[in-house]
């Protein structure tokens, strides 16, 4: 099998592979369902912008209480069968059928919220236990390097997202729209690629670890921040009515808007990553945040510069939001213990 060596760690490149789809495939189905689930609410369904945001928020929910899967995992094995693995393939599935029975649905109804919380809740459940199940896998000096692809291979997914949902929509229509979201889920268990390691006595989870993860300020500063960086991120999900409402564009050339930030993010990720790894991830957090931050400023010109303007701020975003993520992620599997 090839396989890259760093020191005495080999990584086979399977796992790269493995992970890669992943985040492709999530990068798809998580970029359409947002993406276009606003206008989807607003337009075919009839709900106001405010139901819809409502919606949105509660749906969410799943993605901000994220840690809660990762500790069910680290808990809670299946036997033999392990405490990774099995969650990524049950929750797939979970995540896949939940957008296929969003095709049912014509009018609004409280299934129609339930559908969309439950795909919510697979992706982000087999995104915490697949980033768990690297994390067990790679070394930490590559870890950068490995978040780096999997944000890059996720931009890879959106870009296609971007493009041919749009052009899905436009042809076949929504029910054809889901059931490309709901494909992509059943594919992410390509990361089961990843072979999980033999479960030891120290790897186990103990009340006296569960205690110093809790009383950690690391824990809480991330209960801060993850929130705040989603709300920064959150605007994007209603960044489709306002290139069709306000902006005037095609439902085309919104797609191609959100591909061409992917696109940016596919290539700050990997490149990101890497210089983490090189300078450091507390550096390399620090400076592409500041990064980041200062491209979402430039989002105040979109409704004024036209087309163009708008695929430039774009990208650019999209690079340095990748940077940001991968060394951020980088930070994060620095700081938590090796169980």
């Amino acid at each position: 099998m090839f396989s890259e060596k760093k020191g005495n760690a080999k990584i086979p490149f399977s796992y790269y592979i493995g992970y890669g789809i992943f985040y492709m495939m999530q990068g798809y189905s998580m970029t359409f369902l947002p993406f276009f689930m606003p206008g989807y609410m607003t337009r075919v369904l009839g709900l106001s912008v405010v139901d819809a945001a409502t919606i949105m928020s509660i749906v969410f929910i799943p993605w901000a209480i994220k840690i809660l899967p990762g500790i069910v995992s680290d808990a809670v094995p299946w036997g033999r069968f392990g405490r990774r693995r099995p969650y990524i393939a049950l929750m797939s599935i979970v995540a896949a059928f939940s957008a296929f029975g969003l095709m049912l649905i014509t009018q609004y109804s409280t299934l129609f919220v339930v559908l969309l919380f439950c795909f919510y809740l697979g992706v982000a459940f087999t995104d915490a236990v697949t980033d768990a199940l690297a994390l067990d896998a790679v070394p930490r000096e590559r870890y950068g390097f490995m978040l780096g692809i999997g944000w890059g291979c996720r931009a890879a997914g959106a870009c296609l997202a971007g493009i041919f949902g749009a052009l899905l929509l436009e042809v076949y229509g929504w029910s054809a729209a889901f059931l490309s979201a709901g494909i992509p889920c059943l594919l992410m268990t390509a990361s089961l690629a990843m072979k999980e390691p033999k479960m030891t006595t120290e790897k186990r989870i103990t009340k006296a670890l569960l205690k110093e993860i809790f009383t950690s300020k690391h824990f809480y500063i991330g209960l801060v921040f993850f929130p705040l960086s989603w709300i920064a991120m959150g605007g994007l999900m209603f960044f489709e009515p306002f290139c069709i409402e306000i902006a005037k564009f095609s439902e085309t050339q919104a797609g191609s808007l959100i591909a061409l930030n992917y696109l940016g993010m596919f290539i700050g990720a990997p490149l990101g990553g890497r210089i983490a790894d090189k300078i450091g991830h507390k550096r390399g957090y620090f400076i592409f945040t500041f990064l980041w931050a200062s491209s979402i400023a430039s989002f105040t010109l979109i409704g004024f510069g036209g087309y163009v303007i708008a695929l430039v701020i774009l990208c650019v975003y999209g690079f340095f939001d990748g940077m940001f993520s991968s060394a951020q992620m980088a930070v994060a599997g620095d700081l938590i213990p090796l169980h």
